[in-house]
């Protein structure tokens, strides 16, 4: 996988805009209605340009995990290594042959143990090791887990990761001092009080669970086949699913305040099933300027969603749609020059949902707890010849900001 891959389907995916952007302004330039031809065409171009947008994102997700499970040493700790015939093995090749071996420590030289060993602390882990249960997961390991869970939310990757290491609740403050203003006063004169409300958002740590995978032991001991990946896409989905489905509408009753739930209403759409662009605008301001030139400013919506929203134009004689793809790499493409993230769990533009959201959502805090554990045991289906393995993570999610997101509710009939 190379970034040069990734700019030639960016430079593809250039080009088939264009074409659509040329077949569209035909239209336009003669002032005339669309043939049924040249939408046929278009549509065929948007598709197109769809599936080398997914490309492009899958090969990003991709080449940044590789970079991850790399974990190549920099050029001068490659010389040291080379200097010492008896270098220290790599964490991630003791790891490995430690899951190979059922999870035992038995399976480990003290050398091993002691990288391990090592690695737990460098984690932030429990040091229960053992076959009854551990958590000897190396960090690129944990940080492949984290960017498949943010590829089956969304939530993960539009708010604010606030790690602790505990997972007692947490008071977080807030203060909207938004209504004071200073004023003018002659001299002399006794200064008037003006007081602000202090209230505060408290994070706890739910507990969630990938449920367990049994794996044979033929196959942890199958040489060629990659169990970290593996485990990482399983455990991944199913906590990404799971949390980011609590993250979006989850009722803040013993799980997190959903950012649906937590965000406010900016309009109403006219329509049952659709937005317009004016709504979209009226959305966007809708939320406070301050909010809007956020770290993290953008929509968030689901995939269908994203579809009817590429096929509304600019108008006023402007065919240019309002989806716009990206022209560098490493830049996301965007939607009236906002990004946006797509979540699966925001409903669909339906009668009566809440089907878009804007603001910053940086302003949405997702507390996570000592990070994500790995446990095993050999002994629960011994009698079938296989380890288990489960995921858990505490997690939980709020607004801190009032206002700071909003959304369209779409119109009741």
């Amino acid at each position: 996988m190379s970034e040069m891959t990734i700019k030639g389907l960016m430079e593809k995916r250039k080009d088939l805009f264009a074409q659509a952007e040329d077949v569209k302004g035909r239209a336009v330039k003669e002032t005339r209605e669309r043939t049924g031809e040249e939408t046929e065409q278009i549509e065929k171009l948007f598709n197109d340009i769809d599936g080398i947008s997914k490309d492009i994102d899958l090969r990003t997700r991709q080449l940044e995990i590789e970079r991850t499970m790399a974990n190549q040493p920099s050029t001068d700790q490659e010389k040291r290594n080379q200097d010492k015939p008896d270098a220290p093995k790599e964490y991630r090749d003791v790891f490995t042959k430690w899951f190979k071996g059922g999870g035992s420590i038995d399976s480990l030289t003290r050398e091993e143990r002691s990288i391990l060993s090592i690695g737990e602390k460098r984690a932030a882990q429990t040091t229960q090791t053992g076959s009854s249960g551990g958590n000897l997961i190396p960090e690129g390991f944990s940080g492949q887990l984290e960017k498949v869970m943010a590829l089956y939310g969304g939530m993960m990757e539009a708010g604010r990761v606030w790690k602790t290491a505990s997972g007692n609740p947490i008071p977080w403050p807030t203060v909207n001092d938004t209504g004071n203003v200073a004023v003018l006063i002659a001299e002399n004169t006794q200064e008037a009080e003006q007081a602000f409300a202090l209230s505060e958002v408290v994070f706890n740590a739910y507990k969630y669970t990938s449920k367990l995978v049994r794996v044979p032991y033929e196959l942890l001991q199958d040489s060629f086949f990659n169990m970290e990946s593996l485990l990482a896409d399983l455990f991944g989905e199913r906590l990404g699913r799971g949390i980011n489905a609590d993250l979006t509408t989850g009722d803040g009753s013993a799980k997190p305040n959903g950012v649906v739930t937590a965000a406010t209403s900016g309009l109403t759409a006219a329509a049952g099933a659709a937005v317009t662009r004016a709504e979209l605008v009226q959305l966007i301001h809708s939320v406070d300027p301050a909010y809007r030139m956020g770290p993290k400013a953008g929509f968030m919506f689901n995939d269908q969603t994203l579809s009817a929203l590429k096929q509304i134009a600019i108008g006023s004689s402007d065919a240019r749609p309002l989806w716009q793809p990206s022209m560098a790499v490493g830049e996301p493409n965007t939607i009236e020059g906002y990004r946006y993230w797509i979540n699966q769990n925001v409903a669909d533009l339906a009668i009566d949902s809440l089907s878009v959201l804007f603001g910053d959502f940086d302003k949405y805090v997702i507390r996570v707890s000592d990070g994500i554990r790995i446990r095993q045991s050999e002994h629960l289906y011994m009698d079938y010849d296989q380890t288990a393995y489960v995921a858990h993570m505490r997690v939980d999610g709020d607004l801190i900001a009032a206002g700071a997101i909003k959304y369209i509710t779409q119109a009741a009939s």
